[in-house]
């Protein structure tokens, strides 16, 4: 199903429009959210309007707020049930009312009158990673419709985890990543980057281990990694820079993997400063970084120790792919970076740019899986390094 953006528009009394933005207007019976979007100077309030005789099953966070706020998230339940089911969202503001209809989809293949289309017998319990008694306590979070996120496909000894943020002035969706525990590293972290997200904190170095994954799976990294690898991070610290306790959330060792100083404090260091500041040319900016494990041809793992003496997978190549989106014009746009795990020198060159597709290839992962598969395609396909300044 082609997803529909839709956009309503209203001016306020002092000219500046009024505006929401529904990512997707109708969804599939399994999708469990996506984001929603306002553009205002004004005060607001959301409200959630159901059928009569209908029980809520869905909201968005924050319901009330002032400003303009790009990254509300809506959450809803999975659909059991064979009818569709819809609500209004209504937005209050000061000087007016805009609204729209959500719709969720019945679940597929559901007998008329039954509620729970997961009771097939024929259904095999070890397809579900959090069944699994292997994984001791290694449990994934609901995949949800955020568009930095690949296509979460979770394989044995691996979790997909969230991690949110929320204070007196901020509530937002922090990271995501598909954590590896047999080789203690994320194969991929997901995170949206603007200018909410980053302040004046600086760094923290709290380092820690993850409160989503068992401690059991996470390299000990207090004092760091053997045979001379930074604690590189996936996810920098400087995206996250909004309060001292936001950054925190990037010392979590789930976020490091073995990176050699060489790259990490150059090459790499320039180009997550040059990430950072394609954030002023649009809404919002979603990223993925990854640690490439295996390489083409090669079966070798090289391997650096934690502090507990535990074997943590140095990687054979690191890559980041970003897109790019521009609320007032809808339009995406993405570039692809690959390096392989050696000195590069001190800035990225047009040499590291690829286009989506290519990393998506050599990776084997499907990124921005919730792009309308008629925008993935041109867009994912694209290579314009000029339009990103190389």
């Amino acid at each position: 199903m082609v997803a529909i953006l839709l956009l309503l528009n209203a001016c306020s009394e002092e000219g500046i429009p009024n505006r929401i933005v529904l990512q997707h207007e109708t969804v599939s019976a399994t999708n469990s959210g996506q984001f929603f979007a306002i553009e205002s100077s004004e005060r607001w309030e959301i409200q959630m309007d159901y059928p009569y005789g209908v029980e809520p099953w869905c909201t968005i966070r924050p319901l009330e707020g002032e400003g303009t706020q790009r990254d509300l998230q809506l959450y809803h339940t999975k659909n059991t049930s064979d009818q569709p089911r819809k609500v209004l969202i209504r937005v209050v503001f000061e000087t007016e009312v805009l609204s729209v209809i959500f719709v969720q989809e019945a679940a597929e293949g559901v007998p008329p009158g039954t509620d729970d289309p997961n009771d097939d017998p024929n259904d095999d319990p070890n397809d579900d990673p959090n069944d699994d008694p292997n994984n001791d306590g290694l449990v994934s979070d609901p995949v949800q419709a955020w568009m930095e996120l690949p296509q979460v496909e979770v394989g044995t000894m691996q979790a997909f985890v969230t991690h949110r943020f929320e204070s007196n002035n901020f509530s937002a969706r922090n990271y995501s990543m598909l954590y590896d525990a047999t080789n203690r590293v994320a194969l991929w972290v997901a995170y949206p980057l603007c200018a909410d997200y980053m302040g004046s904190s600086g760094r923290s170095d709290d380092w820690g281990f993850d409160p989503k994954i068992p401690k059991q799976y996470q390299p000990n990294l207090y004092r760091g990694f053997s045979g001379g690898f930074d604690r590189g991070h996936q996810l920098p610290s400087a995206d996250r820079t909004q309060s001292r306790s936001l950054n925190r959330t990037t010392f979590y060792f789930t976020n490091m993997t073995p990176q050699r100083g060489a790259l990490n404090q150059r090459a790499w260091a320039d180009l997550e400063g040059r990430v950072r500041g394609y954030t002023s040319s649009c809404d919002t900016l979603y990223v993925v970084t990854g640690a490439v494990l295996a390489a083409e041809g090669d079966a070798s793992r090289e391997y650096a120790k934690d502090n507990d003496g535990n074997d943590v997978a140095v990687p054979k190549a690191y890559y980041k792919v970003l897109l790019k989106y521009n609320v007032a014009s809808n339009h995406y746009s993405s570039i692809g970076f690959w390096f392989e795990h050696r000195e590069y020198g001190n800035t990225v060159t047009i040499s590291e740019t690829q286009t989506v597709r290519e990393i998506e290839e050599r990776t084997g992962f499907n990124f921005f899986a919730n792009l309308p598969a008629s925008v993935a395609e041109e867009v994912e396909t694209e290579y314009n390094p000029g339009a990103w300044g190389f």
